[in-house]
Formats: structure tokens, sequence, C-alpha cells
């Protein structure tokens, strides 16, 4: 049994490859083996990536768009703009 379990070892390139001769080794459906052996290569790190990526796009869109809304907000309590320009330049800015 433990000249199997080396060879299995030393022939294997990938530890979730390993870990998925050890899973139905233990008796596990294949299925289930695909299902997690996808779930951990794939989904997981790719959700990590994606909530870095989203929330690093939202503090990048707040902090360039919060001076320029301030900004325009005060243009428009001074009067500087009408209400027409104020209502077209924050849709501009918001979107």
């Amino acid at each position: 049994m433990e000249d199997i379990l080396e060879s299995k070892v030393n022939s294997l390139s990938s530890p979730i490859l390993f870990l998925v001769s050890m899973m139905i080794g233990i008796g596990l459906p294949e299925t289930i083996v695909i299902i997690l052996w996808l779930l951990f290569s794939y989904l997981i790190p790719a959700l990590i990536i994606g909530a870095i990526v989203l929330i690093v796009y939202r503090a990048v869109k707040k902090e360039g768009g919060g001076k320029a809304l301030e900004i325009l907000k005060e243009r428009y309590a001074r009067g500087e703009i009408t209400r027409e320009e104020y209502l077209r330049m924050k849709k501009d800015l918001e979107s």
C-alpha cells in the first residue's frame, strides 16, 4: 500500500492532483471530487481577485469624483452656473 501511495505522490506534479487522487482513494464519488477541485482551483481564487478589483475600483471612483462634485456644488452655490448646467455636469461626474 505504501509503495502505491509513494508512486502516486512521485508521479503527480500538482498538489491538487494528489488531493484528487487521495479523495478518490477514500471513496468520494468522482463528481464531488471534480466539483471540489473546480471550487478550490478556479472559483475561490476568481472570487478573491474579483473582490479586490471591485474594492480598488470603488475606492478610485469615490476619490476622484468626490472632489469634483464638491467643487461643482460650490460653484452652483455661488451662482457661477445655472441649475441646468449643474445637473448636466453632476450627471457626467456620476456616470
